[in-house]
This record gives C-alpha cells, sequence and structure tokens, in this order.
C-alpha cells in the first residue's frame, strides 16, 4: 500500500475507535479486507521472489563449485607452467651449451682451415721439388746407363781376375797347410815345457820341505 492508503487506514481506523456510523465501519473493514489481501499478494510474490532467490543461490553455488574446479585447474595449470618454465630454463641452458660448443667447433674448422692452407703451401712446395726429382731421376737415368757399361766392362775385368785369385787361393791352402804342420809341432813343444815346469815345480815343493825339515832338526839340536 501506498502512503495515501495507510494515512485513509489510519484516518478509518481512528473514527471506528471514536464510535464513528456504520457506514464509515463497513468501509474501514473493506479496505481492511483489501489492505490483507494486497498483504497476501505481496507475501505470494516474496515467497515466489524467496525461491527465485534459492534457484539463484543454488546456481551460484552450482557456479562456485565450476569456479572452484576451475581454480583447481588453473592451479594445476600453473604448476604446469612451473614445470614448462623450468624446461625452459634447463633448455635455454643446453642451448647456451650447444651455442659455445658451436663457437669452440668454428674455432677449430678455422684452425683446420688455416693447416689446409699450410699444408697447400707445401704441397706446392712438394710438387715443385717432385717436378726438380723428375728431373734429377732422369739425369741418374742417364747416369746408370753409362755406370752399366762401365760395369759391363768391369764384369769382364773380374772375371779375369777371378782365374788369378783361383790360382792364389790354392797356393794360399798349400801355406795353410804347412802352418798347420807347424802349430802341431808347437803345440807338441809346448807340451813338453809344460811337463818340464810340473818336474821344475815338484823338485822346488821337494826341496823347500827339505830345507824346512833341516832347519826343523837344527832347532831340536
Amino acid at each position: 500500500p501506498s502512503g495515501t492508503d495507510l494515512g485513509a487506514i489510519n484516518i478509518i481506523s481512528a473514527t471506528v475507535v471514536d464510535g464513528k456510523s456504520l457506514s464509515e465501519r463497513r468501509m474501514t473493514v473493506t479496505n481492511e479486507e483489501k489492505i490483507l489481501k494486497i498483504l497476501d499478494a505481496i507475501q505470494i510474490q516474496l515467497k515466489e521472489h524467496d525461491g527465485k532467490f534459492d534457484n539463484i543461490q543454488a546456481h551460484l553455488k552450482g557456479h562456485d563449485s565450476k569456479f572452484d574446479n576451475i581454480q583447481a585447474q588453473l592451479k594445476g595449470h600453473d604448476g604446469k607452467f612451473d614445470n614448462i618454465q623450468t624446461q625452459l630454463k634447463e633448455h635455454d641452458g643446453k642451448f647456451d651449451n650447444i651455442q659455445t660448443q658451436l663457437k669452440e667447433h668454428d674455432g677449430r674448422f678455422d684452425n683446420i682451415q688455416t693447416q689446409l692452407k699450410e699444408h697447400d703451401g707445401r704441397f706446392d712446395n712438394i710438387q715443385t721439388q717432385l717436378k726438380e726429382h723428375g728431373a734429377i731421376l732422369g739425369a741418374l737415368q742417364h747416369a746408370s746407363e753409362v755406370h752399366k757399361a762401365g760395369m759391363d766392362n768391369l764384369t769382364h775385368q773380374v772375371a779375369r781376375l777371378s782365374g788369378d785369385i783361383g790360382e792364389l787361393k790354392t797356393k794360399t791352402d798349400r801355406l795353410e797347410s804347412k802352418a798347420g804342420k807347424l802349430e802341431n809341432k808347437l803345440d807338441g813343444i809346448a807340451e813338453k815345457q809344460n811337463q818340464q815346469s810340473e818336474v821344475i815345480n815338484v823338485l822346488a815343493t821337494r826341496s823347500i820341505y827339505q830345507e824346512a825339515e833341516l832347519q826343523a832338526v837344527k832347532r831340536v839340536k
């Protein structure tokens, strides 16, 4: 009810209390019934609103559980993101190591290229030396041919000398046989000298013992 309706109700109630007319009383009852109907309608609407609010709260609770699930999933995602960040940091470290190794390999390749250039210079020198050696070998071949001709002449001379050497060998064999005989004679003489030295040693030993015995006898006398 509006402010005007409430004012009317207050006025009617005041006239009833003051003992006014029946018609006024009837009007007051009618107004009260209207007010009660209005209040009943308001209560019904309030109950409907309460039901709607209950439904809204139930929906909100469902949303709360969904939000909780979403928050739990987000926390799980946060852990996954942390793991991903950790793995990315590890990968960054690995990439840094790879880059360092690549730089080292670049330095090694540069050294290899420098060495290859030095080897190219050496090969050039070797090729020059090989050409010089080829010329020297040509000269040596010519010299070897000349030397071969000289060696052929020497072989003929050696063949001639071989006969002379054979004769010398025969003479040498004869001298060796004579030297062998002389050596045998010298061995016999040496053996005799050894026997004589043994006899002399024995006699010297006997004389020493005899002298010792004589000195002992003199001491006893």
